[in-house]
C-alpha cells in the first residue's frame, strides 16, 4: 500500500510505532521533546529497540528547533543516537514492514502544525518489498558508515546543556560557528539508489485500480471448518459483524466492500479458504481492541485483538464446502485479481498464505459478487 500523509500525520505515524514488534529506526534532523516523550512510552511498553541518525548542531539547540532535553529523555531510554553533519533526511522505518519518507521532522511542528506531506509505503501484499528494503538499506548505509566516535553520549549531551545556559539570549545570535557542531560529515557516501522502476512499480502496482474492496481471511489452519459446518455470524454485537486482526488495521476506509474467507475444506475435502458472503466497512478507532477480559475468554483475542466492525453484512446460509473457495477466484481471474499483479503472468494461487487480508481489483470483486449471488447470499 501507498498512501500520502498530509493530515493526522502524528496518529498515522504513531499508530505504525505502536504496531511494531521489534525496531524502529529515525532519521530526522530535529527532534521535539513531547514526540520524544510519547515514543518513550511506546519503547517501555514494548521493549522495543530505536535508533536515531540526527543533527547535533549548536545553533539548532540555540533556537530551539532541535531539543537537548529530546536527546537527553531519549538517551536514558536506550536511544542509540548518532550524529551526521548536513542532515536533512526525513526518514521511518517500522520493523520490515513500513516506512515513511518526506518532510516531517520528529517533532509537533512536523507532525501536528507544519504544513507536511510525506509518503508512506506499507507492505500489506508484499507489494513494497523492494522500496522499503532499499529504505533499510538506505539506514544501514549510514548506520554502519558513522564511526563509534559520532555517537552522542548522556556527557556529550549535559554538557551542551550546560553551556548553552551560560549563553545569554540575544536576537543577534542566529548561528553559532560550524565549529561547534558535532557530527560525521560523509564525504563520498555510496549511495543506495532506488531504480526508477522500482519506484513506479510501487506505486503503479497500489494506484493501478480504484478499487475500494478487500478479501478478509478469517480462522487457522489448525481449527477449520470442517465439511458439514455451516456459516454462522459469529462475535454479534447489537447487529454488527465483528472482525479480528493481528495488528493494527490500516488501509480500510468506511464504507469499503470486504468479501469474509473462511479457513475450511471445499467440497473434494481439501483444505482452504471459502469465501462466503461480505459487508461494508465500519470506521476503525482505536479502541477497538480486546480488552482483558475478552483476552481471558478468548485467548485467540491475544492473538488478534485489534477489530472492525462490518455492517450491511450478507452470506451463504450453508455448508462451507459449499461457499467459493479461492482457487475459483484465481483459476477464474488470474493474476488481474488483485492490484499488485494486473498485466502480469505472476502465480497468484499462493497470495493469501499468511495474510490477514488482500486489497482487490473491480474485476475479482465483480467476480465474486457474481458468484455469490448463484449461491443465495442474503
Amino acid at each position: 500500500m501507498v498512501k500520502l500523509l498530509s493530515e493526522n500525520i502524528k496518529d498515522e505515524i504513531f499508530d505504525l510505532f505502536e504496531s511494531s514488534e521489534k525496531e524502529i529506526n529515525i532519521i530526522s534532523p530535529f527532534i521535539g521533546i513531547q514526540t520524544a516523550k510519547e515514543i518513550v512510552k511506546i519503547i517501555k511498553e514494548k521493549n522495543i529497540n530505536v535508533t536515531l541518525i540526527t543533527r547535533f548542531n549548536r545553533s539548532d539547540f540555540y533556537s530551539k528547533a532541535s531539543s537537548l532535553e529530546a536527546l537527553n529523555l531519549l538517551s536514558d531510554n536506550n536511544v542509540k543516537i548518532l550524529a551526521v553533519k548536513k542532515l536533512h533526511t526525513k526518514l521511518y522505518i517500522i520493523d520490515t514492514d513500513s516506512m515513511i519518507l518526506g518532510s516531517s521532522n520528529f517533532t509537533t511542528g512536523g507532525f501536528l502544525t507544519n504544513i507536511e506531506l510525506n509518503v508512506l509505503f506499507q507492505n500489506e501484499n508484499n507489494d513494497c518489498n523492494e522500496i522499503i528494503g532499499t529504505g533499510i538499506a538506505y539506514f544501514n548505509e549510514f548506520k554502519t558508515n558513522i564511526p563509534n566516535d559520532y555517537v552522542v553520549t548522556k556527557e556529550r549531551i549535559l554538557n551542551e546543556i550546560e553551556i548553552l545556559k551560560t549563553i545569554p539570549r540575544q536576537k543577534e545570535i542566529t548561528r553559532f560557528d560550524e565549529r561547534f557542531n558535532f557530527g560525521f560529515e560523509f564525504e563520498n557516501l555510496s549511495k543506495v539508489i532506488s531504480r526508477p522502476d522500482m519506484i513506479e512499480s510501487c506505486f503503479s502496482e497500489n494506484l493501478i485500480t480504484n478499487s475500494t474492496a478487500w478479501l478478509k481471511f478469517e480462522g487457522f489452519s489448525d481449527e477449520r471448518r470442517k465439511k458439514g459446518d455451516t456459516i454462522i455470524e459469529k462475535e454479534l454485537e447489537e447487529g454488527k459483524y465483528k472482525t479480528y486482526f493481528a495488528t493494527k488495521p490500516s488501509g480500510f476506509k468506511t464504507g469499503d466492500l470486504v468479501f469474509l474467507g473462511v479457513a475450511s475444506y471445499n467440497l473434494e475435502n481439501k483444505p482452504t479458504i471459502m469465501i462466503y458472503g461480505y459487508g461494508t466497512v465500519k470506521q476503525w478507532q482505536k479502541n477497538q481492541i480486546a480488552s482483558q477480559e475478552e483476552k481471558n475468554k478468548n485467548p485467540d483475542r491475544n492473538r488478534w485483538p485489534y477489530y472492525i466492525y462490518f455492517e450491511n453484512i450478507k452470506y451463504i446460509h450453508d455448508e462451507a464446502c459449499k461457499c467459493i473457495p479461492i482457487s475459483d477466484l484465481y483459476e477464474n481471474i488470474g493474476a488481474d485479481a488483485f492490484p499488485n499483479s494486473v498485466g502480469t503472468n505472476r502465480d497468484v494461487h499462493g497470495m493469501h498464505y499468511q495474510r490477514e487480508k488482500l486489497r482487490i481489483t473491480d474485476k475479482a470483486k465483480n467476480y465474486l459478487l457474481s458468484e455469490l449471488s448463484k449461491r443465495n447470499c442474503i
